[in-house]
C-alpha cells in the first residue's frame, strides 16, 4: 500500500514530468509503458520514486557522447544526460493504474491516463489482430491529445477533459 502523501505527490510529479505511451513497431505488437524523465543530476528522485513505489527499472537516455557538455541529440536540440524510470513489465503496470485511480493526475494527462488505462487492459488479453488494431488507435489518440490548446481546464477533475473515476474504475483489468 502507497503512502497518501508520497502518492498524492507522485501524482503530481507525474503530472508534470511522466509519460503514457503505447510502443512497438509492426509487425510486432504494442505494449503500454508509463516513465518519468530527468535530467542525469536529478537521478535520486528516480531512484527514490523506485523504491517507494517498488516498480519500474531506471534507463539512462542514450545520446551520442553527451559527456558533461551539451551536444545536438537525433532531433537537433541541445541536451545534457538524461534518466528515465520506466515501466513496463504487466504487473506493474496494474500497479500504476491502481495508483493513479487512488491518486488522481489533474492536468491534461489524466486524458492520456484514460486511454493508456485501456491500453493496460487490453495488453491482458491474448495477442490477436483486434487487440493490435485497438492498440493502434489507443496510441493514435494518446498521442493527438498531446497537442497544445488554449482551451481552459478544470482543475478539480470534474470538466470535461478529466475522467471520472466511476467510469474508469468500470474497464477491467486482468
Amino acid at each position: 500500500m502507497i503512502d497518501p502523501a508520497f502518492g498524492n505527490w507522485l501524482a503530481g510529479f507525474a503530472d508534470g514530468e511522466g509519460y503514457f505511451m503505447v510502443a512497438g513497431r509492426p509487425p510486432s505488437d504494442l505494449a503500454p509503458r508509463f516513465g518519468i524523465g530527468l535530467r542525469a543530476d536529478d537521478r535520486d528522485i528516480l531512484d527514490e520514486i523506485r523504491d517507494r513505489w517498488g516498480i519500474g527499472y531506471i534507463n539512462r537516455r542514450h545520446y551520442t557522447d553527451c559527456g558533461s557538455r551539451k551536444q545536438f541529440n537525433a532531433t537537433g536540440y541541445k541536451s545534457r544526460p538524461q534518466y528515465t524510470l520506466r515501466v513496463s513489465k504487466k504487473e506493474a503496470l496494474v500497479v500504476v493504474v491502481e495508483t493513479f485511480d487512488r491518486f488522481p493526475l489533474r492536468t491534461k494527462k489524466a486524458n492520456d491516463f484514460v486511454l493508456w488505462r485501456e491500453a493496460v487492459a487490453l495488453y491482458g488479453e491474448p495477442p490477436s489482430p483486434s487487440r493490435y488494431t485497438s492498440l493502434c488507435d489507443l496510441q493514435k489518440r494518446i498521442r493527438s491529445g498531446r497537442e497544445y490548446t488554449e482551451e481552459k481546464r478544470d482543475t478539480r477533475g470534474e470538466g470535461v477533459p478529466y475522467p471520472n473515476k466511476i467510469l474508469v474504475r468500470q474497464i477491467p483489468l486482468f
